[in-house]
């Protein structure tokens, strides 16, 4: 949440700075929309924030991620299950031991 404020905040910010350049004519047109350009990123990173916050943070978010992800899995052909395939180790027996000396 303070992410996603601050993101308005900066960008509120920059934007403001930006009005008074062009009122003041400081800088060109090309170097103002550079840094609002920047200022949208910040928010648009500021915005995208929360459901990586919410996923990690709320038992009940992160049911509800996995379930609507399962969906879009499905409703576009991804394989969502994972086999696990169990692997020991093969031991000789003692009869066998006998069979290679």
């Amino acid at each position: 949440m303070l992410i996603s404020v601050g993101g308005y905040i900066v960008n509120l910010a920059v934007y403001q700075a930006v009005f008074r350049l062009i009122i003041n004519e400081i800088f060109d047109p090309i170097l103002l929309w550079q840094l609002a350009f920047v200022a949208g990123v910040l928010l648009n990173i500021g915005g995208a924030s929360n459901a990586i916050v919410l996923y990690f943070t709320s038992t009940e978010y992160r049911k509800a991620f996995k379930k609507n992800l399962t969906i879009l899995a499905k409703l576009f052909g991804v394989k969502v299950s994972i086999k696990v395939t169990k692997v020991s180790p093969m031991l000789p027996t003692s009869s066998q031991k006998k069979n290679i000396e």
